[in-house]
């Protein structure tokens, strides 16, 4: 039997750097009081010690020293991480982030920028980012720093008109609405402005009309100059000479890393394939570009009769100034700033005849790319390159030496058997990252990547060719019609795999760390399945770690039964999903839809997949307004439900129609209710339906008739009261009294000035209770009405707005209401 040298983990010395590095990012990020002081002096100590016990003499042959080194290092490196990301988020006085508060919105600023990067175009516009200069608001004109992300955006309402072709340095006046970067507005939405912050941008600048944004003067010649010229030439080229839209989007994708310009249903079926990472530029596609150019170099080179030396510089240098130069040309992003960093290191090695192991490449351009921006630490695509990059490193030569021997030689059954063990192995890797960020892990992947790779290759070179020799005509329209039916056949892929091949994914958003790290553990069992005493110990550690995890959350459900009511922002309208202790699910209300959303499938359905929510019990509907029951025929097609529940009255509008033929269609009944009615979902909550009645002079109006739910856990009461207004309100005073209050009350008709009538909040109100306003930020309406918040503030409540908090959170153990503060 083999037997395996155990491992000498002192043999990856910049691999453990950087993930001390990383640790330090973490820590200061996690705990910022820490001053940048403190982390110097912290790193300074750590190094002298490391000197110390370098020079001090070595008397006995087993000594602690060399630990003691390393450690000392370590703790340097921890140290250095956290001053590093204390000097990157210490923004200095003047700068746009101290300008703007958390919540900042300014209307009608004049900006004078600087654009800073790669401008991509939109469907209705372009978005870049823009270092600002000065900032012009009233009569106030500032001289600020920092970045702003600019979105040009033209209204959908009004016919198109084009915004000005601005290009990378050009410098631009802007009339724009100014925000602190968006904070998430429900619970697992994906935190768009820390997103922006980790990145050094803090400010959002929209642009809704052409007119508002001026070209003051052209970017200057620099180094990035001719990146945007040759952004700009490849683009017009692919247009020329690839056909078909979606051919084009892709295309561009492939060379210039722009995806804005394909498609929603493109992008979500290559994701549901597992291809998604083809139209990210990554390492696969820098590979192709720059080892093809390096292999192909040395037989030109030779040629010429240079010597072996000459041939090495020559063919390292220009590979690492074209790779370079893609990586500014593709926006610089980590996965390719990865890659251009391992492979300056692979080439260099090769240059100067020095060997390196793949894990200290990889430590080294971990350590650069956090050395440059350590927040992107927390950024899901580092995540996903660096573990990927580590899983194929680690578990593909293992994965291989499983393959039968016909299957691991040269050859097609070679390549293949490669390719499907490199896809098995960065399945995998990145699989717990893509569960914590995005709740989806497709496996359809490994098999789809067999054919999808050669022909992403083929076609990212075919589309290189176009733009370099389509300024002949007849060559470029025959390369564009290579390139053409190449991307037509990896659309085709990712179609063909998302009919036969979606049901190969797990669909679940995993948050338990210990089952996180059963997973990290298990992979690393895999790689020392050589190692039987390692193996077992970590395959051991493994069932640990998913044995504690799964029994704390048993134990967290069993041991604290919680009703849960969310009452979500969906801008103008209203939806509130309410969790009762036993696993029911009822959803009240589902938002608006316009053209432009639909908070069924972008918020609700969205947030039940991501918190394993896999069908609701029922979806009652307080009234057949849009902003209540929009969202509903997207939410039934999305999400198994077993019933609706409407008002049972109402006008027959088209949506209402639309709700009808979609229900019917999937079986799930529709139920009217009334006033008298209770739901049965839980044996320990009492779910009543309170309003309307059967018969009222009121019900003619169809916010009158709105649904009105009283639910009581314990000690507790929730009241949700739809769109309700005076004449409703006095009926429901008159008939239930001090049953109505409530320690949550979810205030009528979005704050309205028509609701909320005087008596309705003395009988409602609880001193020291909530009153919740559904409510859009800068709606059209005015809402809340003023008079309105101050009625159920003097009422003793405490006010709470979608608009201004995002969605609201509730838990009840029966006893008391404590509001959950997510964000």
């Amino acid at each position: 039997m083999q037997r395996h040298a155990p491992i000498r983990w002192n043999a990856y010395p910049a691999l453990l750097l950087a993930g001390a590095f990383a640790l330090g990012v973490w820590m200061d990020a996690s705990f910022s009081w820490v001053p940048i002081g403190a982390w110097l002096s912290l790193a300074a100590v750590a190094l002298g010690l490391a000197a110390l016990g370098h020079a001090w003499p070595r008397r006995r042959l087993v000594t602690l020293r060399p630990l003691a080194i390393t450690l000392a290092l370590g703790g340097a490196a921890v140290a250095l991480g956290g001053a590093r990301t204390a000097s990157f988020q210490d923004l200095e006085p003047g700068h746009i982030g101290t300008l703007l508060g958390p919540d900042a919105d300014m209307d009608a600023v004049m900006l004078n920028v600087r654009v800073s990067d790669a401008v991509e175009e939109t469907p209705r516009g372009a978005r870049f980012t823009a270092h600002i200069d000065t900032l012009v608001h009233g009569r106030d004109t500032l001289s600020v720093a920092g970045a702003a992300r600019v979105f040009f955006r033209s209204s959908p309402w009004e016919p198109p008109t084009p915004f000005p072709v601005v290009r990378q340095g050009d410098r631009l006046r802007l009339r724009a609405r100014l925000q602190a970067p968006p904070r998430p507005r429900n619970p697992g939405d994906f935190d768009y402005g820390a997103y922006l912050r980790r990145r050094g941008i803090h400010a959002v600048a929209t642009v809704d009309a052409a007119d508002d944004a001026i070209i003051v003067r052209r970017g200057r010649a620099s180094v990035l100059s001719p990146i945007a010229s040759l952004r700009t030439l490849i683009t017009n080229r692919i247009d020329t000479y690839v056909q078909g839209a979606e051919g084009r989007a892709v295309m561009r994708a492939l060379l210039t890393g722009n995806r804005g310009s394909i498609s929603d249903a493109t992008q979500d079926r290559f994701a549901k394939t597992g291809l998604l990472h083809l139209l990210a530029i990554s390492g696969l596609h820098v590979l192709l570009v720059g080892m093809v150019i390096y292999v192909l170099m040395r037989p030109v080179l030779m040629r010429l009769r240079l010597t072996w030396q000459a041939v090495e510089w020559t063919r390292a240098v220009g590979t690492l100034a074209v790779l370079v130069g893609f990586a500014l040309l593709t926006g610089g992003r980590p996965s390719v700033s990865r890659a251009v960093v391992m492979a300056g290191l692979f080439i260099g090695g090769n240059v100067l005849q020095r060997s390196t192991h793949s894990l200290n490449t990889l430590g080294v351009a971990g350590l650069v790319l956090l050395a440059a921006r350590p927040l992107a630490l927390f950024d899901a695509g580092f995540q996903l390159s660096f573990a990927a990059v580590a899983a194929i490193i680690t578990l593909n030569p293992r994965m291989q030496a499983w393959l039968p021997p016909r299957w691991r030689h040269t050859g097609w059954r070679g390549h293949a058997g490669s390719l499907v063990t490199v896809s098995v192995a960065a399945t995998l890797g990145t699989m717990p990252v893509l569960l914590v960020h995005f709740g989806y892990v497709s496996f359809a992947g490994i098999a789809l990547n067999v054919a999808a790779i050669p022909v992403t290759g083929l076609a990212l070179l075919s589309g290189m060719m176009t733009a370099l020799l389509g300024g002949w005509a007849s060559l470029g329209a025959a390369l564009g019609a290579a390139a053409t039916v190449l991307t037509s056949s990896l659309l085709w892929i990712a179609e063909t795999g998302d009919t036969w091949l979606g049901w190969m994914a797990f669909d679940r958003t995993v948050r338990n760390p210990w089952v996180i790290g059963a997973l990290v553990t298990a992979m690393v069992a895999a790689t020392q399945w050589p190692r039987p005493r390692l193996r077992w110990r970590l395959v051991a550690a493994t069932l640990l770690l998913a044995t504690v995890g799964t029994w704390l959350d048993a134990w967290d459900h069993l041991a604290k039964p919680e009703l849960q009511v969310v009452f979500f922002d969906v801008g103008q309208g209203d939806a509130a999903l309410v969790s009762f202790p036993n696993g029911a699910h009822l959803l009240v209300d589902t938002g608006p839809r316009s053209p432009l959303f639909d908070a069924g499938a972008s918020v609700i359905a969205p947030h039940l997949d991501r918190w394993g929510i896999e069908r609701l019990d029922a979806v009652a509907i307080s009234h057949s307004d849009s902003d209540h029951l929009g969202g509903l025929p997207s939410l039934l097609r999305q999400v198994p439900t077993e019933r609706v529940v409407l008002n049972g009255l109402g006008e027959r509008t088209d949506l209402v129609e639309e709700v009808e033929r979609v229900a019917d269609s999937l079986r799930v009944p529709i139920q009217p209710a009334w006033a008298g009615d209770t739901l049965s979902l839980d044996p320990a909550v009492h779910v009543q339906v309170l309003g309307p009645p059967r018969r009222a002079p009121f019900l003619a109006d169809d916010n009158e008739a709105s649904l009105v739910v009283r639910m009581v856990y314990g000690e507790t009461q929730f009241l949700l009261t739809g769109d309700v207004e005076r004449r409703a309100e006095q009926w429901l005073s008159h008939h239930y009294g001090v049953l109505l209050r409530s320690d949550v009350v979810k205030v009528a008709h979005h704050g309205s000035s028509t609701s909320s009538h005087p008596v309705f909040v003395r009988e409602a109100a609880v001193n020291g209770g909530t009153a919740v306003v559904s409510v859009g930020a800068r709606n059209p309406f005015g809402l809340p009405a003023a008079a309105v918040l101050r009625r159920w503030s003097e009422a003793g409540t405490t006010l709470a707005t979608t608009a201004a908090d995002g969605a609201v959170w509730f838990r009840s153990d029966g006893k008391q209401v404590r509001r959950v503060r997510w964000r």
